[in-house]
């Protein structure tokens, strides 16, 4: 289970060693989402923009998170990122 991130930092990304079988709203009200190259609004993430700015893409009031798909080793770990 994926527990609030607690004292992780914002920006942090880590390999979960587990399938995520939450839906990704739970995942997400816990603090974290899944590092699929998806399109954020600066205004709705501020500190995880702060964090990791355009350096996944993106550009004016929108960016881009890490898309990790490709990097995975196994089907059973997924990258995810914390943003608050």
């Amino acid at each position: 289970m994926i527990k609030p991130n607690n004292d992780v930092p914002v920006g942090a990304v880590l390999a979960y060693a587990g399938e995520i079988s939450e839906t990704v709203l739970s995942i997400e009200t816990r603090g974290w989402m899944v590092c699929d190259g998806r399109c954020l609004s600066i205004s709705e993430y501020p500190e995880l923009f702060a964090a990791i700015n355009y350096n996944y893409g993106g550009n004016g009031d929108f960016f881009l998170i890490p898309d990790l798909k490709a990097n995975q080793i196994t089907t059973q770990l997924s990258y995810i990122i914390c943003f608050k």
